[in-house]
This record gives structure tokens, C-alpha cells and sequence, in this order.
């Protein structure tokens, strides 16, 4: 995980959202990785695939705020992001 994850401010008060807060981080690991193995001439045209709780990845597919969801800082909507790219799934 990242540091700044594992020093975070804001406390999840639900598993769903720390694993949604969790889960915005891998975009930019799955760019990174991205990136350092097309530096070794090795390309992946298939999106990253993230494994993680169904409540959370329904949080990241679905725009639509619901009652606990919408407090989700929007910082952490880049998986949202990510994933209508197809840079992850």
C-alpha cells in the first residue's frame, strides 16, 4: 500500500469505503507498472484487472450517490475514472 494511505487522515467508517479509499490508489500503481514494462519492451494491451470487495467496485461502477456513499471525498473517484478509461477493470 501506499504511505499515504497507511498514514491517512480520514478514518473509513465502513469497510466498503476503506476498501474504495484502498482501491483509488491502484490506478496510479497499475500506470506505474504500466510504464515500467513497456520500458522492458513489454507490452500489455489488456487493462489491469483489480480484485476487491463488491460493495466497493459497485461504489467505483455505479456514479450514482447513495446515502453512505455520498460523503466519499472525490479525491478517491479516480478509480472511477480509471475504469470508464479501460485502464483498469
Amino acid at each position: 500500500m501506499e504511505k499515504e494511505l497507511m498514514m491517512k487522515k480520514n478514518q473509513a467508517r465502513s469497510s466498503a469505503k476503506a476498501e474504495y479509499i484502498a482501491a483509488a490508489a491502484a490506478p496510479k500503481q497499475a500506470k506505474w507498472i504500466k510504464k515500467v514494462s513497456t520500458d522492458l519492451n513489454y507490452v500489455e494491451k489488456k487493462p489491469t484487472g483489480l480484485w476487491c470487495n463488491n460493495s466497493a467496485f459497485s461504489v467505483a461502477k455505479n456514479p450514482v450517490q447513495h446515502g453512505r456513499s455520498k460523503h466519499n471525498n472525490v479525491k478517491f473517484h479516480a478509480i472511477r475514472k480509471a475504469e470508464k478509461n479501460g485502464e483498469v477493470s
